[in-house]
């Protein structure tokens, strides 16, 4: 069934899928289209967050931000900063999985953003380095590999960037959105430079089912917040600061 939506999709929608965000149409590959924003209270988790991600980010990105999306899949949010942003070097996109890389570089062409986003291919942790890469075609669970999970996939040596090494290189962000499958803490150990800087926000997408396979617990995560002087703020207003850690996404 979805095989054939999928090939449906390619067919109606060779220039795109629309999608309205900001008062603008923007346009996505085929079967890459964002979340649509009906679903803000539908039952799945998953679908909720995606949708309160969307609506956070076109009620606070401002045109003179500066957007660093960590972990961006197919550049949903890339390609929604691009759309407020007023020059060219304020979006920038990572995203080690190859396929998804290319899905998002297919949109990024769509709507003539190309000169507006830049697309990095490596991944991004707690130091410079190389480490394994779970790569699983375009799946959004591809990620850093600490240990043999047994899931499948190719495993490819990749370079990685810690987000203090990265300022050294990029302006400086104003926002930065973190959706890792469980790397999100050790990417934070290497972002002290942008932590103890308040202006930047972060948009952070917690996965503790995976923290087991990189090592890390919740307590590292608010010891490296409180350190900072930082503190958690819920997107979701129908969850509650008890229930964390959970799966979902929090603002510091």
């Amino acid at each position: 069934m979805y095989s054939t939506v999928k090939i449906i999709k390619e067919i109606v929608y060779p220039k795109g899928e629309p999608y309205s965000f900001n008062g603008k149409t923007l346009k996505f590959k085929a079967n890459c289209r964002p979340v649509k924003r009906k679903y803000l209270n539908y039952p799945s988790d998953v679908v909720r967050n995606d949708v309160l991600q969307i609506n956070y980010l076109e009620n606070t990105f401002k045109p003179s931000d500066v957007l660093w999306d960590i972990g961006s899949h197919a550049g949903h949010y890339a390609v929604f900063a691009a759309s407020i942003v007023k020059g060219e070097n304020q979006v920038f996109s990572f995203e080690p999985d190859s396929s998804a890389r290319q899905s998002q570089m297919e949109t990024i062409q769509l709507n003539n953003f190309s000169s507006k986003i830049k697309v990095f291919d490596f991944a991004v942790s707690d130091k410079d380095g190389v480490i394994q890469f779970l790569d699983q075609g375009g799946n959004a669970n591809s990620h850093i590999l600490k240990k043999d999970s047994g899931e499948e996939g190719k495993i490819t040596k990749m370079n990685c960037r810690s987000l203090n090494s990265l300022l050294k290189e990029l302006p400086a962000p104003t926002f930065v959105k973190i959706d890792t499958e469980g790397a999100e803490i050790d990417i934070l150990k290497g972002a002290s430079e942008l932590l103890k800087n308040s202006s930047v926000r972060f948009i952070c997408e917690l996965h503790p089912f995976a923290w087991d396979h990189f090592g890390v617990a919740y307590s590292e995560f608010t010891d490296i917040l409180a350190a900072h002087g930082r503190a958690i703020t819920l997107l979701d207003d129908q969850k509650s600061m008890s229930e964390l850690p959970y799966y979902g996404t929090v603002l510091f």
